[in-house]
């Protein structure tokens, strides 16, 4: 798993004198005296444990570790907010409500301090709240063309939730409100537009957030509105590529746009196309910053202007951009496919005594007025090569995608990824959480709901293609 390392062992005491098998599951995205920066990882952890016959019959030990800079004890913080969370699930399940505060304080009376600041106290409504809000959307691929068949069901009619959490959503709306001023409008008792399908009415449930509003604000810096093609379709100011600063250098900007994700095996960078020498510049100093190797052009070549093109077009011939430094990039390798254009550059600043390489990927099937590429095959194909090329580097940095605003296309093609690499690694697929999770890094990402349909389309391609069990790894 992407955020979950599983050890299997097999015990033995000397005073039992029997062997017993203990599965550890490592959950690695959380630290210490926080709360975790969204609640998809978690819950799905607890989803596949509550399957576990072992975990439900139990016991089960819950434990975490605090920084030796904390002056709290160990095993309270995390680990409280773990359990209330699952705990509070059977109740929500059982009683058809949930008493967190009740739930808690019941937990201090056992253990002290349990749960150990506000921020994870929150998590645990916000929690609740996202999985009422949206359910298990999570699928096994052996159930996903059923799940699939269903969603695209034309006599659709919506379903009323099979507990009613109204009076718990109000009370987790108005805590997380008062704690978080700026945070979007929820209003559970709202209805939405009517869908004609299930997918349909899954994709506006995307709407639907307890998410504070993300802030823009190096984006919209008055020396930075300038390096942006667009004004909505720039990064989030919490996952903005940072570009290194120059002692000395009259450009004093970090800014490119430019977000980073965090992603499954891999991160991924989501990038606009750039649009003058300078952000050609920028471009370059981010792949050497970020050690990139491979680069995924969604948009058209035929859109670029001349001064656009931060990439050499002749064979053997050298291209340079110069600021601080002066950076020359050279082509030494192309190849034509039916569906892409890959390229080898080299390239080296001033500084540097030798030549790094970079490949990059030019995707031919998505014309520049079309919503979604022209096949889920052409895609699935350049996805699947990209990630080969990445895995020959054991230092490879982030995937980048660009395109033109940096997020129409590259919000699809990163879904897809994500979502065939969890497929490959554990047999699940979740397009809803993916879509929404990446919604979340930047702005402007699956504004279309035929992207969103284009995902899932994508799956069962590639599951039908290749023939796909779920016994497969």
């Amino acid at each position: 798993m992407g955020y979950i390392i599983v050890h299997n062992e097999d015990l033995c005491t000397k005073l039992l004198k029997k062997v017993r098998h203990v599965a550890q599951y490592h959950y690695t995205s959380w630290n210490d005296l926080q709360a975790p920066e969204c609640t998809t990882g978690l819950l799905r952890f607890l989803s596949k444990l509550r399957r576990l016959d072992d975990y439900i019959r139990g016991p089960v030990v819950v434990h975490c570790s605090t920084s030796h800079l904390s002056n709290y004890s160990a095993g309270v913080g995390r680990t409280g907010t773990f359990i209330a969370i699952d705990g509070l699930l059977d109740q929500c399940v059982e009683e058809g409500k949930a008493d967190v505060f009740g739930f808690v304080s019941e937990m201090r009376k056992q253990r002290n301090t349990m749960v150990q600041n506000a921020e994870q106290y929150l998590f645990i409504y916000k929690a609740l709240a996202e999985w009422y809000m949206f359910g298990e959307t999570d699928v096994e691929v052996s159930q996903f063309r059923e799940h699939y068949r269903v969603l695209n069901e034309s006599q659709y009619r919506e379903q009323q939730p099979v507990i009613n959490l109204s009076s718990s959503l109000s009370a987790v709306t108005a805590v997380v409100q008062r704690t978080t001023p700026k945070l979007q409008q929820f209003n559970g008792t709202s209805t939405p537009e009517r869908a004609s399908t299930a997918m349909e009415a899954e994709y506006k449930r995307l709407e639907r957030t307890l998410e504070p509003r993300r802030t823009c604000n190096f984006a919209h810096k008055p020396e930075n509105v300038c390096k942006n093609r667009s004004e909505n379709a720039v990064p989030f100011d919490h996952c903005r590529i940072v570009l290194p600063v120059v002692i000395g250098s009259v450009y004093d900007s970090t800014y490119i746009n430019a977000s980073l994700i965090k992603g499954y095996f891999y991160p991924y960078i989501l990038a606009q196309d750039p649009m003058n020498d300078e952000t050609c510049y920028d471009f370059w100093c981010m792949i050497s910053e970020q050690n990139s190797r491979a680069i995924v052009m969604l948009s058209s070549e035929s859109e670029f202007m001349p001064a656009e093109k931060y990439w050499p077009t002749e064979m053997g011939r050298t291209k340079t951009f110069e600021r601080d430094s002066e950076v020359s990039i050279k082509l030494v390798g192309e190849e034509l496919f039916s569906t892409f254009t890959l390229r080898k550059f080299t390239y080296k600043f001033a500084k540097e005594k030798t030549y790094r390489e970079v490949m990059q990927y030019c995707y031919l099937c998505w014309p520049a007025n079309k919503i979604v590429p022209e096949s889920t095959e052409s895609l699935i194909d350049l996805i699947s090569r990209v990630l080969s090329l990445q895995s020959d580097f054991q230092e490879a940095g982030p995937i980048i995608l660009h395109s033109r605003d940096g997020s129409f296309k590259t919000g699809v093609y990163c879904c897809v990824s994500l979502l065939l690499e969890r497929l490959k690694a554990e047999n699940r697929i979740d397009v809803f959480q993916t879509v929404r999770s990446l919604q979340q890094k930047r702005p402007l990402m699956f504004t279309k709901f035929e992207q969103y349909a284009f995902c899932y389309t994508a799956v069962i391609d590639y599951l039908d293609t290749f023939n796909y069990k779920s016994t497969n790894n």
